[in-house]
């Protein structure tokens, strides 16, 4: 308990430290999540909505699933056939995961206007629901799992145009959540899931924010003869297809 206690402590600690009304964060007339935030959850939540509780094993879990889709596309095993030269292995932020809380919090399967902070200045975020009618609570683990596999199946839209350079009013199939997972300046993600009682229905709202998001006109990834080729720290052992988790990558353009 005394743990727990010390790192509630220090997740307050960090989160009063930055000012999330900070205008330079976000756009004109955009609103940061984070801005003036109670930690409550929102009008819209029915009652006995809750934040269910990714501890240290559903945060690794989480990242495995994002990385084993990186390393697949990374070696050229996607859809398009294309190695990436420097793909980074994804990393859990605790500040970017403490904000996707604050937005799940208001029961709503919307993005919001503004997550970024002052290490990540285009923050992205994907977002997945899914309700049941059984009474049995879903394992947060297998829940996380099943949102990134859910974004991941865009692939199969996935063209290597695209991947070479994302279009500018894009008007084919859904692509973004995959493109997310796949881009190449993307170092972080942190993730939260809520559950509540909705029209007899169980619903799970799961939001993952990222480092960063996609970019018109600019590559998800860039493509080599040999993966991992331009990392200058060598490949990741587990991923090989990855840079190793000691790759420093700048996640803001």
């Amino acid at each position: 308990m005394a743990q727990s206690l010390i790192i509630l402590a220090l997740l307050a600690t960090a989160a009063a430290a930055q000012d999330y009304c900070d205008k330079s964060l976000c756009g004109e007339d955009q609103e940061h999540t984070g801005c003036n935030h109670n930690g409550q959850f929102g009008d819209a939540c029915p009652a006995g909505a809750k934040l269910l509780q990714l501890d240290a094993n559903a945060q690794q879990l989480a990242l495995a699933a994002h990385n084993e889709v990186r390393q697949q596309w990374a070696n050229g095993e996607g859809n398009v056939a294309l190695k990436a030269c420097r793909m980074p292995t994804m990393r859990w932020h605790a500040e970017l995961a403490k904000l996707a809380e604050l937005h799940i919090k208001s029961c709503q399967m919307r993005h919001d206007e503004c997550r970024n902070t002052q290490e990540f200045d285009a923050s992205g975020q994907n977002l997945y629901l899914t309700g049941t009618t059984s009474k049995q609570p879903r394992d947060v683990s297998s829940l996380l799992r099943e949102a990134v596999a859910n974004w991941a199946a865009e692939g199969v839209n996935l063209t290597a145009d695209i991947l070479s350079n994302y279009p500018k009013r894009y008007q084919g199939p859904v692509v973004g959540h995959a493109t997310a997972l796949l881009q190449q300046l993307n170092t972080d993600v942190g993730c939260a899931v809520v559950s509540y009682r909705e029209n007899a229905f169980n619903i799970y709202l799961v939001c993952c924010n990222y480092a960063t998001t996609n970019f018109v006109e600019t590559p998800v990834y860039t493509s080599c003869n040999t993966a991992a080729e331009k990392c200058n720290t060598g490949s990741n052992p587990v991923y090989a297809a990855l840079c190793s988790p000691q790759e420093q990558v700048n996640p803001n353009l």
